[in-house]
């Protein structure tokens, strides 16, 4: 079975504040479990590491009854003896949920009391599984969310608020006037995470206020604008984020790329923002469809993916 991989639209960081953050699968990244006993191919042979270690954590938190799932670890043992692996499609460090989709992919074929992938499931079990994602996503990240993992086994939108989530009704227009994408950044994530560093700055009175006010204003104006699809609304609340995070959120933005962003927003070709907590990765774009053809031009064709039309 195949699991995407995710992007966090909007939202980042003041989901911390308790405002709502908007994340959708992204099918053109994703990756499935196989099995391959002998190989020289050094990304097999990590993955396989990789997964020998996630084993061992599982294994741990079972031995000690603390495992939130039970997990049948003579199935999970054989299957790594015979060369498990995850051949995936999603880049590594650049914040779309490579680790995500791996646990979604170990869960759904190991775990035995695991939330079936409803069409609609209910906040009940939403709840258990985020809780049961996040317990296993601690191996990759300390203590987690379980934000990335549940998006990519549900591959559905889902709305985060205060550890509460909800799967959204996103209206698709009859004619999208602009598009949401990704921008490579061409330079992996800092091995640090950055959520320390944000919150260490919202300390400071002026960026705790800019961040509660203006950028949780301007956040959830972009989230109802594509809850609606709403373009014009859109590029207006983005336009302000943009502006916000290239002003106050230096950490998170790859220093080669923050004079095209700006050039971006001072020419209203398009307007980026950081895409998940930043530093690397793929950052976020927004433009309109009219413009998109410059973009394409401005980033180089294959520094540009398309996430969704609005």
């Amino acid at each position: 079975m195949q699991f995407n991989s995710k992007v966090l639209l909007f939202g980042e960081y003041t989901v911390v504040l308790g405002a709502r953050a908007l994340a959708v699968p992204y099918p053109t990244f994703n990756g499935c479990l196989k099995l391959e006993a002998s190989t020289t191919n050094k990304l097999v042979q990590n993955s396989k590491w990789h997964i020998a270690h996630f084993y061992r954590y599982i294994k741990k938190l079972m031995t000690n009854n603390v495992c939130l799932s039970i997990f049948d670890l003579p199935k999970f043992r054989v299957a790594i003896e015979q060369g498990l692996y995850f051949d995936s499609t999603i880049p590594q460090g650049y914040g779309i949920g490579s680790s995500g989709a791996l646990i979604a992919a170990v869960y759904h074929q190991y775990a035995l009391n695991k939330i079936p992938n409803a069409p609609t499931p209910n906040i009940e079990e939403l709840n258990v599984l985020k809780r049961q994602l996040a317990q296993l996503e601690g191996h990759f990240h300390g203590k987690s969310s379980g934000t990335d993992p549940i998006i990519c086994y549900l591959n559905k939108p889902l709305l985060l608020q205060n550890n509460t989530i909800q799967v959204p009704k996103i209206q698709t227009p009859i004619q999208p006037k602009g598009a949401i994408f990704l921008i490579d950044s061409q330079q992996k994530r800092p091995d640090h995470p950055l959520v320390p560093v944000f919150l260490d700055k919202l300390k400071q009175p002026e960026f705790h206020n800019i961040c509660v006010h203006q950028l949780g204003r301007s956040n959830e104006g972009c989230i109802e604008a594509i809850l609606n699809g709403d373009f014009d609304r859109l590029i207006g609340h983005a336009k302000i984020v943009s502006e916000i995070q290239l002003k106050y959120f230096t950490p998170m933005i790859p220093k080669h790329f923050s004079a095209k962003w700006k050039y971006g927003w001072q020419h209203n070709l398009f307007y980026a923002k950081v895409c998940g907590s930043g530093g690397g990765g793929f950052m976020l774009g927004v433009a309109e469809l009219s413009k998109m053809a410059d973009v394409q031009q401005y980033w180089g064709e294959n520094n540009i993916k398309v996430v969704t039309y609005v």
